[in-house]
């Protein structure tokens, strides 16, 4: 008697390999008894059925049509309805060979077969199918179905993608004659996904069918929504309209409800949202945002709608309230330079509150560093209303210090983005008494020792080279003559220009006046510098020049470079100002005015035992960096000099004389080329004579006026100084001696140019020789 056994797999299913979304019938499946594998193709459609026994039989019904194997060397097998007279006598789960593509197979096209068998291999003895599941969709989720019947318990294992069986859900029941439905769900990724079953031991006759399901939600409706909304705003209410989508194509996206939750929810008020929103169309949720204060305001919105694979979905609200807003004025505060023991100064800080809603809280205002105490704050308000300003007197203090002042304000308040504002401080009280603290002075004086050194350290140096003493100086009766080969002053070794400068943490000064030769080296050249006295020289620190720059150095080589170099062939003053302990800062000063203040990291200066010092180069005696031309009235100190200081000793020196200001303006050096009596040019005039007429040194015209002659009239031309010289018409019968004033008028010939006033003289030319000159003197 035959028996029939009914499967029942899920409706609603795809079949295996099938793109997404296809949807294929119900599969039934039914058999009279065991003795046969069956499987199932993509399609639906039986794959093979095989007898192992003489003479059992199986029938299997695929959606009620029956396929019949009967036993025998030559079963028969049937497909949709129709007998056929082929036989197949591979089995899947026996030794063999499994070819794609075999045409014997009824009704299995070779299409199908692929689909189905991407990959079988066999073993002897043990049969194994290795199926290779194609076409699908990364990110979709799939179902694998398996029918299985068993006959025996020995050998039998299943595996996807080569993990156990245990991947399916069971439990499996692997007794004689079980027949069971076992599944496993996955997400396709960019792997191959492939299927393994292993049966083993003779006689294990199995029916099994195969199905594979795109189980992707549909999703339809689907709301589409961004996931934060992140804004910065004042601390007036703010209007936020948050859009929304319908990604769906069939059904409206109906929107329940728009609910605040999280920290700050009480700030958001739902107003309104759009519901329903019809299949691919838009809407927006209206909320309004109240702010309490300043800062960062943080909730979600959670909606609720018939989106069934999202039903709730949230939205993170982020505002950033900018309000209240702090400003400073001015932005930082210099009492400037003032005279000693100034007395109280006091500066107004206007404290604004810059935002439109909240009061600025002025929680504490604080002065911090170095001068604090010289510091000091007024009253001020606890709070600074929206739009408006606090005025705060600041005020200096120093008593009887001098020297640089610094501090810094902190403002603390309540402002959300920039709770602290810091206002740095500084004064500068002109020193009293600088030579107090003067440690070298080099005067170059002193004929006998030109490098005697009057100031407390009194190091005086050695001559090294040709280094001499010229008269021709800036300050007082010598200074030091350096032609940039081989000359220097050695100051000797030890600490004296190092550690003791900055021991005390106030920094230190170095001035000097100094005359560079237009035809100078324009390399870098010293002033002065402390060195570690080796083959290889290594700067501590040093000052100097080059044609374009300043150069202030701290140990390790940190050049402090300020541009531009003052012009070359005159007569200079040159001040640095070394800043703090370690040295982090260089004011340079040309000519009594700061014209660069520079800074860096550098790691402090040279240890005493290291350090030898030197006037007019680098390093002794493997000397680099000579100075070419004259230094005079060089000065260090053990304090930071105040730019009132510096003024001071640029204006202590007696003024350049006007000749000697007009030579250097020409590239003549006063003590040189361009001495008064001497004649740069050549043509019979010395340089004072062309200074006192105007004329150009360097142009030999041969002559220091013109003349014309109109009629019986003669008319002489000149130029001469507009003060600090005395000129006359001299005239002569016989170009002899005596030479009396002539009786001619002089007048103006024209504006002034310069320094210079032209003029002319008409004279009567009569009927006897007479000679006219005009004589010049300096005052």
């Amino acid at each position: 008697m035959r028996k029939t056994t009914i499967i029942q797999i899920l409706t609603g299913v795809s079949a295996l390999a099938l793109a997404a979304g296809v949807q294929a019938a119900a599969l039934t499946f039914s058999a009279a008894n065991f003795g046969d594998v069956s499987q199932l193709s993509t399609s639906g459609v039986l794959v093979d059925a095989a007898h192992f026994g003489a003479d059992a039989e199986a029938d299997v019904t695929v959606n009620g049509i029956t396929f019949v194997s009967r036993g025998g060397s030559s079963p028969t097998l049937t497909v949709g309805g129709t007998a056929g007279a082929s036989y197949y006598d591979a089995n899947l789960y026996q030794a063999g060979t499994h070819t794609v593509g075999y045409t014997d197979i009824v009704g299995m096209s070779a299409t199908d077969e692929e689909l189905m068998f991407d990959s079988v291999v066999y073993g002897p003895g043990f049969g194994n199918s290795l199926v290779t599941l194609s076409g699908l969709i990364v990110g979709h989720s799939y179902r694998l179905e398996l029918l299985l019947v068993r006959d025996h318990v020995a050998g039998n294992s299943t595996y996807l993608n080569n993990d156990p069986v245990g991947a399916f859900s069971g439990p499996y029941d692997w007794s004689n004659n079980a027949v069971q439905l076992v599944t496993s769900t996955f997400t396709a990724d960019a792997t191959t996904q492939k299927f393994r079953q292993y049966v083993g031991g003779d006689n294990n006759v199995n029916i099994n069918a195969y199905q594979l399901r795109d189980v992707t939600p549909t999703n339809d409706p689907r709301l589409q929504v961004a996931a934060t909304f992140s804004t910065t705003h004042d601390g007036s209410p703010l209007a936020i309209s948050i859009p929304v989508s319908n990604l769906g194509a069939a059904n409206n996206l109906e929107i329940a409800s728009v609910t605040p939750g999280g920290a700050d929810a009480a700030e958001f008020t739902v107003d309104s949202f759009t519901s329903p929103i019809l299949p691919g169309g838009s809407g927006t949720i209206e909320v309004t945002f109240t702010p309490v204060g300043g800062g960062l305001h943080q909730a979600n919105l959670t909606i609720a709608s018939n989106d069934a694979a999202n039903p709730s979905v949230d939205v993170s609200l982020q505002v950033n309230v900018l309000d209240p807003v702090a400003s400073a004025s001015p932005a930082s505060i210099n009492f400037g330079n003032l005279s000693p023991a100034p007395g109280p100064q006091t500066v107004s800080l206007f404290i604004d509150n810059l935002g439109s809603t909240f009061d600025l809280e002025l929680n504490s205002l604080q002065i911090t560093g170095p001068d604090a105490a010289i510091f000091s704050v007024g009253t001020y308000p606890a709070t600074v209303a929206p739009a408006a300003s606090a005025e705060v007197g600041i005020t200096f203090q120093p008593g009887t210090e001098d020297g640089y002042f610094a501090a810094s304000l902190a403002i603390n308040t309540n402002d959300p983005a920039h709770p602290t504002i810091t206002v740095p401080l500084s004064a500068a009280v002109e020193l009293a008494n600088p030579d107090a603290s003067l440690r070298s002075h080099f005067t170059f004086d002193n004929a006998a020792n030109v490098a005697d050194d009057s100031g407390s350290f009194d190091n005086d140096g050695t001559v090294v080279g040709d280094a001499q003493r010229t008269t021709q100086s800036r300050v007082g009766a010598g200074a030091l003559l350096l032609d940039g080969s081989g000359d220097l002053v050695d100051v000797g070794n030890g600490d004296d220009y190092t550690t003791q400068l900055v021991a005390d943490g106030d920094g230190f000064t170095f001035a000097c006046w100094a005359f560079i030769p237009n035809a100078a080296t324009s390399g870098f050249t010293r002033f002065f510098s402390t060195y570690t006295p080796s083959a290889f020289v290594s700067e501590g620190w040093g000052v100097g020049t080059s044609s374009a720059q300043l150069i202030g150095t701290t140990y390790g080589k940190v050049d402090y470079l300020s541009s531009p170099a003052p012009a070359r062939g005159v007569w200079h003053h040159f001040a640095y100002v070394f800043r703090n302990d370690p040295i982090s800062r260089v004011d340079s000063y040309v000519d009594g005015a700061l014209v660069a203040s520079t800074g860096g990291t550098p790691t402090g200066l040279n240890p005493a035992t290291t350090v030898g010092f030197a006037i007019g180069a680098l390093g002794a005696p493997a000397a680099t960096q000579y100075f070419n031309g004259r230094i005079d009235d060089l000065r260090i100190y053990d304090r930071e000099l105040v730019a009132a200081n510096i003024a001071n000793l640029f204006n202590s020196a007696p003024p350049v004389s006007a000749y000697d200001a007009w030579a250097s303006s020409f590239g003549l050096d006063p003590a040189g080329n361009g001495a008064p009596g001497a004649d740069a040019d050549g043509d019979g005039f010395t340089n004072l004579q062309e200074f006192l007429f105007g004329k150009d040194p360097e142009a030999n015209d041969g002559t220091l006026t013109a003349t014309e002659r109109s009629g019986n009239t003669l008319i002489i031309r000149w130029k001469q100084l507009a003060s600090g010289a005395t000129y006359r018409l001299m005239e002569s019968a016989t170009l002899a001696n005596p030479w009396t004033e002539s009786a001619a008028t002089v007048e103006p010939d024209g504006a002034q140019t310069g320094e210079y006033l032209p003029k002319k003289a008409q004279v009567t030319i009569g009927s006897g020789k007479n000679f006219f000159r005009v004589e010049g003197s300096e005052n």
